[in-house]
This record gives structure tokens, C-alpha cells and sequence, in this order.
């Protein structure tokens, strides 16, 4: 019963943060928009994350070191054509910039989050929630699995 309390103490923040955002300081804001995770196909443990992240402040963002529940490792990945052999291959991110008053859109054959390592049961979940540094601040984010 006590974790439920807990667990619904942290959805609620949670869900509060993504509404209206992320303030990681005086001068720079941050948010996320048109998030999902894919539910992943049954007996995989991987999956994809997508979203649009919007930097409305006057400085660069660099969103790095993400973790979400459930999940043993989360990474950002970007798709690319190779130009030698024009095949599609996966390129892993140490970190994204986010250029001031820019939106940067993270999609389906382009940049998005792999999620690797999925805890069993994962595909029941509603939500995944993750934490990740930007600029060195901790925030918090969800993705609703669709």
C-alpha cells in the first residue's frame, strides 16, 4: 500500500513536469512534446522512444546520460545511410544538442532513444519514466507506450 502512495506521488509530479515543462534555470527552459515509447513486439527487450524536445532559451541544451525504469540501458541513436555500400545503419549518441529557440524532433528513422534490456513484463506498463541531465540539471520524463 505504501509503495502504491509513493508510486502515485511520483506519477503526479511527474505528470505536473511534463505539462508544463522543465525550468533548469534562470535562462533556459526546456519541454517535450508528442512523446511515446513503442510497445515492444512480444518476447523482444528492446524498444524505441520518440518525442520533439524544444529549447526556448537563449543558450545550447545537451541532453546526455538518460535512464528509465524497467529498462537496463537507454541510449540516443540515430539512423544513417551508409554511403559506401547505401545501407541503413544505427549510429549511437553520447549526447544531443539542442540549438537555442530551436525544436529538435526525434522520429522513426531518424534520431530517437533505444531502449535495451527490458525487464520482463515491460510491454504491460502504460508509461516508462526516465531521467536524464541536461546541462548538468536532472529532469524527468515519461513516455506513454503506444
Amino acid at each position: 500500500m505504501r509503495k502504491k502512495i509513493i508510486h502515485n506521488k511520483v506519477v503526479s509530479i511527474l505528470f505536473f513536469l511534463m505539462i508544463f515543462g522543465f525550468k533548469l534555470n534562470a535562462e533556459s527552459i526546456l519541454s517535450i512534446k508528442d512523446n511515446y515509447a513503442k510497445k515492444p513486439l512480444k518476447g523482444m527487450d528492446t524498444t524505441a522512444a520518440y518525442f520533439e524536445v524544444i529549447n526556448s532559451s537563449p543558450k545550447i541544451i545537451t541532453l546526455q546520460d538518460i535512464t528509465c525504469e524497467g529498462v537496463k540501458r537507454v541510449s540516443f541513436h540515430k539512423m544513417e545511410i551508409d554511403p559506401v555500400n547505401k545501407l541503413m545503419k544505427m549510429k549511437s549518441l553520447k549526447s544531443i544538442e539542442v540549438m537555442p529557440g530551436s525544436a529538435r524532433k526525434f522520429k522513426p528513422m531518424g534520431e530517437h532513444l533505444m531502449m535495451m534490456g527490458l525487464e520482463d513484463g515491460f510491454e504491460e506498463k502504460s508509461i516508462v519514466f526516465c531521467s536524464l541531465y541536461a546541462n548538468d540539471n536532472k529532469i524527468f520524463w515519461s513516455f506513454p507506450l503506444k
